[in-house]
C-alpha cells in the first residue's frame, strides 16, 4: 500500500511516499505468521469470533459472548480477563470504524461515478457543439448566423463561441 493512494488530489511524483506490506491476519490466513506468532493468532480467532457473532445479534451482545468464550476457552484469556471493559469498549469502536471505513469508500466511489458522469455530459455538450457547426455548415447557414446560434443553444460568451467557430469551422 503506498500512502499517497490515501491523498485526495493525485500527484504523478509524491515529494515523500510510503509504502507498507499489508497482510491478512484474518482467521485462516497467513498460517505461517501465525504459527510463528500465537498471541497473533488468539487474536485472529477473537476477531473472527466477534464478526461471525454480530452478523447474529448486536455488536454489544456479540463482543461480550466473544470475550466470555475466549476466556473460558483460554484465548487470550489473561488479557480479556484483567481487561475486559476496556477489550469490549475497543472492540466494538474497532469494529465500527471498519464500518464506517467500508462507508467512507463507498461514498468515495460514488463521488468518483459523478465526476465521470460529469465528464460525459461535458463529452456530450462539446460533440454536440461540433455538430451544430458542422451542420450549420452543411446547410449553408452563415459564419454569423452558426454563431449566434451557438452562442444561444450553449449560453457561451463572444472568447467561447469564436473559439469553437475557430475549431470547427472547417
Amino acid at each position: 500500500m503506498r500512502l499517497s493512494d490515501a491523498f485526495q488530489t493525485k500527484v504523478d511524483e509524491p515529494a515523500l511516499e510510503l509504502r507498507v506490506l499489508q497482510l491478512n491476519i484474518g482467521a485462516g490466513h497467513n498460517g505461517e505468521l501465525m504459527e510463528k506468532c500465537s498471541l497473533l493468532a488468539q487474536y485472529a480467532e477473537y476477531v473472527s469470533r466477534v464478526q461471525k457473532y454480530a452478523a447474529k445479534m448486536p455488536l454489544a451482545e456479540a463482543v461480550e459472548r466473544a470475550v466470555n468464550d475466549c476466556i473460558r476457552e483460554g484465548i487470550l484469556a489473561d488479557f480479556l480477563f484483567r481487561n475486559r471493559a476496556e477489550a469490549i469498549e475497543m472492540s466494538i469502536f474497532e469494529y465500527d470504524e471498519e464500518k464506517e471505513l467500508a462507508l467512507f469508500r463507498a461514498a468515495e466511489r460514488e463521488e468518483g461515478r459523478e465526476e465521470g458522469r460529469e465528464e460525459g455530459r461535458e463529452e456530450g455538450r462539446e460533440e454536440g457543439r461540433c455538430v451544430l457547426i458542422a451542420t450549420c455548415k452543411e446547410l449553408g447557414v452563415s459564419f454569423e448566423e452558426t454563431a449566434a446560434k451557438l452562442k444561444e443553444k450553449y449560453s457561451l460568451d463572444d472568447t467561447e463561441v469564436q473559439k469553437y467557430m475557430k475549431l470547427y469551422w472547417k
